[in-house]
């Protein structure tokens, strides 16, 4: 089925192998085969609707997408499109926009790319941030409290990418048209050791 794979070093104290499972570290331990004992975690991979893993490079607790013109991982995948919430510089209205399908549970930020001008849709405004109390009145780039956003992208044909460190499965943006879109390009996993 689609969904994330999570893949440890396994050990009988003798002999090393590999596996894949559903189980999270963060969750529940995976089944272990008879006779191994021992287990690391070492990354996670996801398992599209077509159960195929998406392609990505991972070196220490760091992993990328590997996008490619071939193969499962055609483009960045995309969080989430379109107009949301009430763009406003000064009074920014957040949503909130699940990361489940493009960060592993054990993810403990997230590398964003936010874009104003998406599939060459109406340029749009976008404002992305860890969660949504950075919203609120006042509480946007050019409001009176000015929070200074990750992401904030208000002109033509721009994209701004930010490593947010994720506080639960989801982060917080708005857009005004839709040309605005956010997609993953990658993750620092917290459960590896680096």
């Amino acid at each position: 089925t689609s969904g994330w794979v999570y893949l440890y070093l396994i050990s009988n104290g003798s002999a090393v192998a590999g596996l894949a499972s559903a189980s999270s570290p963060t969750v529940a331990a995976p089944t272990m085969p008879s006779g191994y004992s021992y287990r690391t975690y070492v990354g996670a991979m996801y398992c599209n609707a077509s159960q195929s893993l998406m392609v990505t490079k991972q070196v220490g607790n760091r992993v990328q997408y590997v996008v490619s013109t071939s193969g499962t991982t055609l483009l960045s995948p995309t969080i989430v499109s379109g107009v949301q919430n009430t763009y406003s510089s000064l009074s920014p209205t957040l949503a909130t926009a699940s990361v489940t399908t493009v960060v592993p549970l054990t993810a403990s930020e997230i590398n964003v790319l936010g874009v104003s001008n998406w599939k060459a849709g109406t340029t749009s405004n976008v404002l992305v941030a860890p969660n949504t109390s950075w919203g609120g009145t006042q509480r946007g780039p050019t409001g009176s409290v000015g929070n200074v956003d990750p992401i904030w992208s208000i002109t033509a044909s721009v994209s701004s990418n930010a490593w947010i460190e994720l506080e639960g499965t989801t982060i917080a943006w708005c857009s005004s048209a839709a040309g605005g879109a956010l997609a993953c390009l990658g993750w620092r996993d917290g459960y590896v050791v680096a």
